[in-house]
């Protein structure tokens, strides 16, 4: 059945970061190293570190739609 705890990671294209928030995802940073300009088909994973740009509002909508 469903399974409880982590879902699995969201491509950026899924979250729809830009038309929800209005904010742009420049960098990905993970413990593996920094991506830059990620593909709509990068995922995001747990830990990961986000660089946005966008003014305060559009980050905070950012934020709390990667927080889900």
């Amino acid at each position: 059945g469903g399974g409880q705890g982590m879902s699995a990671p969201s491509a950026i294209a899924e979250l729809d970061l830009r038309a929800v928030s209005g904010a742009t995802l420049l960098q990905i940073n993970r413990a593996a190293g920094a991506i830059p300009a990620p593909s709509p088909q990068t995922k995001l994973a747990p830990g990961d570190e986000v660089m946005l740009v966008g003014t305060q509002e559009q980050g905070e909508a950012a934020r709390a739609l990667l927080a889900d």
